[in-house]
């Protein structure tokens, strides 16, 4: 199976693609794990100094825009990150932190346009600067033991969570949960080191033919145990928990590998198309 979120997208099908949100100043791409953020200057004069002084006043703007994007990316069920409500994030770390993946000149607009690239996750990126969340007080849904070794048919190779029929928004460390409240995954399930690196979860979207529904459908060579949770919970427009059902739940009791799927970041969260 893929390791990277784009190629475990694509491995799924056609039709699968990445799940993108679109601001007026950027995007947020869940499933290539970055931010995208865009900041115009106006060229006011003539001559390259000119043009130089549009391009800093560009380079603001995105650091600007891009702590704007940031607040506006939820760590978990409660929200926001503690740091942007506390104001800890400045521009100038943004500038000195992230990189320009474009700079345009436009002559007859005078205007420069730069792009700025802000990885959520890794070494220089959000989680870098804001920390992952705290673990929560909550009791654990138990896993049962690993049944005895099963032919290669009846294996599963990625967890697929079909949420579009819930409220769910995308969040870096989603939880999903037992009907009772019991933890099933989230983010202390997985050590501070390798929540820095890469997602918790896989985030992707279903293409939605003209006038029809998106029913699910995988390559053949995909296994998928697919779940369907019946609700979301959050705080406020944030919903970035997710309540399995109890067949889900049985789904789960009876594959034990998937559990060592979702310790492994092979687990896909289909959201709606943005609207």
């Amino acid at each position: 199976m893929p390791h990277s979120p784009m190629a475990l997208v694509e491995s799924l099908g056609e039709g699968y693609r990445p799940y993108v949100e679109t601001h007026p100043t950027g995007q947020i791409d869940w499933t290539r794990g970055h931010i995208l953020a865009r900041g115009v200057g106006k060229v006011r004069g003539s001559g390259a100094q000119a043009v130089a002084m549009a391009r800093r006043a560009a380079r603001l703007v995105a650091g600007r825009n891009a702590v704007l994007l940031i607040s506006g990316v939820a760590i978990d069920s409660d929200g926001r990150f503690p740091n942007i409500q506390r104001g800890r994030i400045s521009v100038e770390g943004v500038l000195s932190d992230f990189e320009e993946t474009s700079v345009d000149y436009d002559p007859l607009a005078r205007t420069v346009t730069i792009t700025l690239k802000v990885p959520l996750h890794g070494q220089r990126s959000v989680v870098k600067m804001i920390g992952p969340p705290a673990a929560r007080r909550a009791s654990r849904w138990s896993w049962p033991r690993p049944a005895a070794e099963k032919p290669p048919g009846a294996r599963v190779d990625v967890v697929v969570i079909d949420a579009r029929s819930t409220k769910f928004t995308p969040v870096l460390f989603p939880r999903l949960q037992s009907p009772s409240g019991q933890g099933v995954l989230e983010a202390a399930d997985l050590p501070r080191d390798q929540l820095l690196r890469r997602c918790l979860v896989v985030y992707a979207s279903r293409l939605r033919p003209p006038g029809k529904a998106a029913p699910l459908a995988f390559k053949t060579a995909i296994r998928p145990l697919i779940l369907r949770p019946t609700r979301s919970k959050g705080k406020d427009k944030v919903q970035g928990t997710l309540v399995l059902s109890d067949a889900d739940l049985e789904k789960l009791s009876l594959q034990g590998e998937a559990r060592q799927l979702m310790k492994a970041g092979k687990v896909v969260i289909l959201v709606r198309e943005q609207r």
